[in-house]
């Protein structure tokens, strides 16, 4: 067949661009070659989920030192989502679902969601449906399974996993190849119903200086996300700074300043007073 030189750059959108006389695999797909028009009209434009923070259908870690705010910031961030309230964290947030994966100390996320709750005036009984919670260590896989079930009935706007390491189902976090794969195999949470952010929470190497908030581990882990978001908080103020470092798939952004501060509620304290 005779090709004109254009011809030779690309095969029109469904023909099979494998050489002639090639016997390729039944089971692999064609390759296929699309025009740069039709791939451009695939485009989606950017959402979020946290405007301008945390797009959609994305995964990032959440990397600080312990006492630096990470859960505080993530319940936060949940009841703003849940509720659809852009007073709580001062920013536009899309409402909708939140999954919250608590594996490192459920206890202290228990109390730390009621005061929240009691600070910010809101009903635990009327989100009960907006924020759903699994306390239970499970394989990735097995949380997607019975993630995606939820995610039919109801989609989610925000994934959140407090920590790699207590998640983490290797033998070495510091191991390249189980680091990135471990995150890889967290990436489809993102496709699920609703195309959710996923966060998940992360350590850095200890006494990590501020300009040292990589996730503890190999850097296969930092390969894998869409971002690496940080927390710094100023022990003279208190006020605790959320930015990014090494790596931000999308639109940079000012540094974010908040101040978290230790409080209680009656709610709380009974439970803690309990037997």
């Amino acid at each position: 067949m005779n090709r004109t030189p254009s011809d030779a750059f690309y095969e029109p959108q469904g023909v099979s661009a494998l050489p002639d006389g090639h016997n390729a695999k039944a089971s692999a797909p064609p390759v296929k070659f699309k025009t740069l028009a039709d791939f451009c009209r695939e485009y989606v434009p950017l959402a979020y989920s946290i405007e301008p923070l945390l797009r959609t259908s994305s995964l990032y870690s959440l990397t600080a030192r312990t006492g630096h705010g990470k859960t505080a910031f993530l319940i936060a961030a949940a009841l703003a989502i849940a509720t659809g309230r852009p007073d709580i964290l001062s920013i536009d947030v899309a409402r909708g679902r939140v999954a919250f994966l608590t594996f490192e100390n459920p206890d202290d996320v228990r109390m730390r969601f009621m005061i929240a709750a009691y600070l910010l005036n809101i009903d635990l009984d009327e989100i009960s449906h907006g924020i759903v919670i699994l306390d239970i260590r499970i394989k990735p896989e097995e949380v997607l399974t019975k993630i995606k079930i939820l995610a039919d009935a109801d989609p989610f706007t925000l994934v959140i996993i407090d920590t790699f390491a207590a998640f983490f189902d290797g033998n070495d976090t510091n191991d390249a190849t189980q680091g990135g794969e471990f995150m890889r195999r967290l990436r489809p949470l993102t496709k699920i119903g609703g195309l959710p952010t996923v966060v998940v929470a992360a350590h850095p190497i200890k006494n990590a200086a501020e300009d040292n908030l990589l996730p503890y581990g190999s850097g296969a882990i930092l390969n894998e996300v869409d971002g690496n978001l940080t927390l710094w908080k100023q022990p003279a103020t208190g006020f605790v700074s959320l930015h990014w470092q090494g790596k931000l798939r999308g639109i940079d952004f000012e540094p974010v300043m908040f101040r978290f501060e230790e409080a209680s509620s009656h709610d709380a304290f009974i439970q803690q007073q309990e037997p």
